[in-house]
């Protein structure tokens, strides 16, 4: 699963944040252990340079016999993170603290620091490298004492990090609100809007995106314009020389006896509906592809389906075959034109009759939801191949005639409308057959379902 930009930014920056801030510890724990290391080494000589006269002292107050003997201190035993030695040039040990060990330091008689077996060492001479006092420290302190000082940074790294990416979320939320912007104007864009986006107040990284969208949705509107022109003024011009030729062969086949020319003449007219059809689903073509009105009209369904039957009745061959049920209980209404139902429907129609065995009938039913369901016996077609059949020109299996449009004319009107289209095949309940489901899309609509009982909508 890809993130999106503002997650990606998200954890990148907190990430970030986060890396800075172990190095600011790390940076920080290196400053404190050199620092301590120098104040430690401070106390560490200044211990050594306070006791030697100390220790001095208290040998010139002993008397000869004793001034060789190792003696320790009398207070009672404690923890000592610094102890201490009083050697002689020859490294005899003439005093120590009670934690000293009884064997001379491993270090040499050099006045100066050593670190020699984990700890840390200051030797101090006295009487011309006579006496020598060495104290001495674990080093095991020293890094202890840093790390603890480190590790108090990590309770406000702990409070800061959710505040920071809190903080960085709602960063980039605001910073990236017109690219949000820009991203739902383009996705809203489509055949039906094509539109400007009309984004004046964009940041000027994005402003020449902004431009180079409108440039093109402009140069899509005027070719899409010229091509819904061209289909419509043909066929609307077509549509006169049509009707006369057809009229004229009309009256010729109704003067010509029984033969080969009147044969003929019957076949100019066959040819001359085919293109009068042709001519009707290319104006009807141009309409679907227009945009869609914005309109608060209501159709009754019944009505529209009963209005398209009869229009049948007159042009359609195989009329007869044509079953209608009515089973909703209330008249359902819905919020799409007339029209654009009343093409839909006669074209659903128009392909049952076309596509379906000719030796049954096609059934129309307006069921208790209110949906329109349009069943046709036939072979079983594949899902797949009803996308294929949607497109301009395309044909189907059957050999039947046809423009190859009624499909895509449905297509586009359902796609810039209420309306919701669904083909099942097998046909519901039925081994063979197709079925095609006509119902209100909730998610183009504003009402969920069919209006029943009346047009409610009114502007």
């Amino acid at each position: 699963m890809r993130l999106g930009l503002p997650t990606r930014l998200v954890f990148v920056l907190t990430g970030a944040m986060f890396a800075i801030w172990i190095l600011a510890a790390g940076s920080a724990f290196y400053v404190i252990s050199h620092e301590l290391d120098e104040v430690f080494d401070s106390a560490l000589q200044e211990t050594a340079q306070q006791l030697l006269p100390l220790a001095l002292e208290g040998l010139e107050e002993r008397d000869d016999d004793d001034a060789q003997q190792v003696k320790t201190d009398t207070i009672a035993p404690h923890e000592e993170y610094l102890i201490y030695q009083l050697r002689t040039s020859s490294g005899a040990i003439l005093l120590r603290s009670h934690d000293a060990p009884e064997t001379p330091f491993p270090t040499d008689l050099s006045p100066g620091f050593d670190n020699v077996g984990g700890y840390r060492f200051y030797t101090e001479a006295a009487f011309q490298n006579t006496y020598f006092l060495q104290v001495a420290e674990k080093t095991g302190h020293r890094r202890k004492a840093a790390v603890e000082a480190t590790l108090g940074l990590l309770p406000p790294l702990l409070i800061v990090m959710p505040l920071s990416a809190i903080l960085i979320w709602w960063i980039v939320q605001q910073m990236l609100k017109p690219i949000g912007r820009l991203q739902r104007l383009i996705g809203s864009r489509d055949g039906a809007n094509l539109s400007p986006l009309g984004l004046t107040d964009l940041p000027p990284d994005l402003a020449p995106i902004a431009s180079s969208v409108d440039r093109l949705l402009d140069r899509v509107r005027r070719t899409l314009e010229a091509e819904k022109n061209f289909t419509a003024n043909s066929a609307h011009e077509l549509r006169t020389p049509i009707a006369g030729a057809l009229a004229q062969t009309q009256r010729l086949i109704s003067e010509l006896s029984d033969g080969p020319n009147k044969i003929r003449a019957h076949q100019i007219e066959t040819a001359l509906n085919r293109l009068g059809s042709i001519s009707e689903k290319l104006l009807q073509l141009a309409r679907a592809e227009a945009p869609a009105p914005n309109t608060r009209e209501v159709s009754d369904i019944a009505v529209i389906l009963k209005a398209v039957l009869d229009d049948l009745a007159g042009t359609q061959s195989g009329y007869h075959r044509l079953s209608l049920k009515i089973s909703a209980k209330d008249t359902p209404f819905w919020p799409v034109d007339a029209d654009t139902l009343g093409i839909v429907l006669r074209n659903l129609i128009e392909n049952a009759l076309r596509h379906g065995d000719p030796n049954e009938p096609v059934t129309v039913v307006l069921d208790e939801t209110g949906a329109v369901r349009i069943v046709n016996q036939g072979p079983i077609v594949p899902p797949d191949r009803f996308n294929d059949l949607a497109r301009p020109f395309a044909r189907g299996d059957s050999g039947a005639s046809g423009t190859g449009l009624g499909l895509a004319i449905v297509r586009a009107l359902v796609d810039r409308s209420a309306l919701r289209l669904a083909f099942f095949s097998p046909a519901g309940g039925q081994k063979s057959g197709v079925e095609a489901v006509l119902t209100l899309d909730p998610l183009k609509s504003k009402e969920a379902a069919p209006l029943l009982g009346g047009p409610p909508l009114k502007s």
